[in-house]
């Protein structure tokens, strides 16, 4: 993500990843914070799709899909 801070599918891996791992914890509060980080994933999915669809609109080539 250091490299490639709008790779979508791997933001997407990562938010599975927090989920698998929140079906494994034994803690409830410890499931639930593995979880928000999960959501927390999906919206910065969202803004980066939602940007690279503003500028695909706009005819502006910054962000191409993969």
């Amino acid at each position: 993500m250091k490299l490639r801070p709008d790779y979508d599918d791997a933001m997407a891996y990562i938010n599975l990843m927090y989920r698998e791992k929140a079906d494994c914890e034994t803690d409830l509060k410890a499931r639930e914070e593995d979880l928000k980080t999960a959501d927390n994933w999906v919206d910065k999915i969202t803004e980066v799709r939602k940007k690279r669809a503003e500028e695909q609109s706009k005819g502006g080539g910054g962000i191409v899909a993969q």
